[in-house]
């Protein structure tokens, strides 16, 4: 799945508006498998009684998926398209 604008219509909707949209970054099933992850989290915490607030922070480093999603290529190289890839 890739983004809905090429890499020089994101870098100019992003100097223009300041954001860029849309931006399709998940397929149909991805997006559902990703919710019904989600989905198992938050009924897991409430399970378990424990507060939704002190696990939201940093999740990517607590949950795969969640590492998995934030660093999806197509999240990426529409990143890489807007600011560059120079560091």
């Amino acid at each position: 799945m890739g983004t809905l604008l090429g890499a020089g219509a994101l870098r100019s909707a992003f100097a223009a508006q300041g954001f860029v949209f849309p931006v399709r970054i998940l397929s149909a099933h991805e997006a559902a498998t990703a919710e019904r992850r989600y989905r198992e989290y938050r009924q897991l915490l409430d399970e378990q009684k424990l507060e939704w607030s002190e696990y939201r922070f940093k999740s990517h480093l607590l949950l795969p998926w969640v590492w998995d999603l934030v660093n999806h290529p197509a999240i990426v190289q529409s990143v890489q398209a807007v600011l560059g890839t120079e560091r």
